[in-house]
Order: structure tokens, then C-alpha cells, then sequence
């Protein structure tokens, strides 16, 4: 009973401290959506979530969980599936696209310039080995310039594409865990007067 209370009592302070006018996202384990609006306290045993002036929450504070409220294994568990889901979403994308579509067109750019020349590279070996071999003649010292000269070309193309695409995940994959660590995680109920969820997703 002393350990709930002081953890209750943590809790209650520190969303008195850090949530006051603060935009916060809240995970509703339940409902599979996720509540954006004020964090606010509102009693000893719940807090009040305002995300306009039609749409109140309230919530358990027991309940509430993740960002810089302790976490159980349950919700860490369920963040690392999160994760992965997420990170499955994107993971067909060309390099640069998700930066680009997020409106980090730069840093996207460069990805994508990458990891283009990379793909381009890889075809222009084939290329380059064909009109090696038909533009001299057909020895065995032509056929080994030509294959050596391909390989060179293909394995720089090569070093290209891997650049763009493993910085490109590196970074997806920091954002995605920026993202769903940097919310709270609600496991109960929710009584509310009107409600407005947003389904999570990813751009």
C-alpha cells in the first residue's frame, strides 16, 4: 500500500509539473487510438485531458503510463510492437521518401540522390561489361577488363545504395522510437462527455 501511495504521489507531481498548457499524446491501449490535447490534473486519482472546448477526458492516473511516468512490462512490450509495425509501414520505401513526405526534404533528397546513383550504378555495370566486350576484341584479356572494370563499377554503385538506405532506416528507425516513447499509455477505461480519437498512423 506504501509503494501505491508514493507512486501515485510521483505521479501526481509530475503531471502537475510537466503538464500545465502542454501538447501530449496519449495511447489508449484499448481502443487502439491515440488522444492529442492538455494534460492537465484534475483530482488525486485522475487527470483531466482537454482537447477542445467540446472534448474532455478523464483518466486513472494508475492507469496512465510511459514518456516520464514509469513503465511496466506490459507497455514496453506493447512499444516495441509498436515499433515494429511501424517500421514494416515504411520499410518498402525508397530511401529519402519518408524524410521527404515528413518534411525533411533536404536530408531526403541527399538519401534519395544516394541511393538513385547506387541503383543506377548497379545497372551501369551490366552495361559497362557488354560494351567493353563488343567494342574490343574478344580475348581472354578483354573479357577480364571487362569484368573487372564492371565490378568496380558495380561495387561503388554498391556502397552508394547501402549508404543511402542504412541512413535512411537509421533514421526512420530514431524517429519511430522518438515517437512512441514520447507518449503516455492509458490501459483503462475512459470516461468522457464527447469524444474525437485520431487512429494512429504513419506518413
Amino acid at each position: 500500500m506504501r509503494t501505491a501511495a508514493l507512486i501515485i504521489s510521483f505521479l501526481t507531481i509530475i503531471l502537475h509539473s510537466k503538464s500545465q498548457n502542454s501538447e501530449v499524446e496519449i495511447y489508449l491501449m484499448q481502443s487502439d487510438s491515440i488522444l492529442k490535447g492538455q494534460l492537465l490534473e484534475y483530482t488525486t486519482d485522475s487527470v483531466l485531458v482537454v482537447v477542445d472546448s467540446l472534448n474532455t477526458f478523464v483518466l486513472a492516473k494508475v492507469d496512465l503510463e510511459g514518456k516520464d511516468l514509469p513503465l511496466s512490462n506490459e507497455v514496453k512490450k506493447f512499444q516495441r510492437k509498436l515499433m515494429r509495425g511501424e517500421s514494416k509501414k515504411v520499410m518498402n520505401l525508397f530511401p529519402g521518401i519518408y524524410q521527404i513526405r515528413n518534411g525533411e526534404e533536404v536530408k531526403g533528397k541527399i538519401m534519395l540522390a544516394l541511393s538513385a546513383a547506387g541503383a543506377i550504378g548497379a545497372v551501369s555495370s551490366g552495361v559497362v561489361f557488354v560494351v567493353i566486350l563488343t567494342t574490343a576484341s574478344f580475348g581472354p584479356f578483354s573479357v577480364i577488363a571487362a569484368i573487372g572494370t564492371s565490378i568496380v563499377v558495380f561495387a561503388s554503385a554498391a556502397v552508394l545504395w547501402v549508404a543511402g538506405s542504412v541512413w535512411s532506416m537509421s533514421d526512420i528507425s530514431k524517429k519511430i522510437e522518438h515517437r512512441v516513447k514520447n507518449r503516455y499509455y492509458y490501459r483503462g477505461d475512459i470516461s468522457t462527455c464527447r469524444s474525437t480519437l485520431q487512429r494512429d498512423s504513419i506518413r
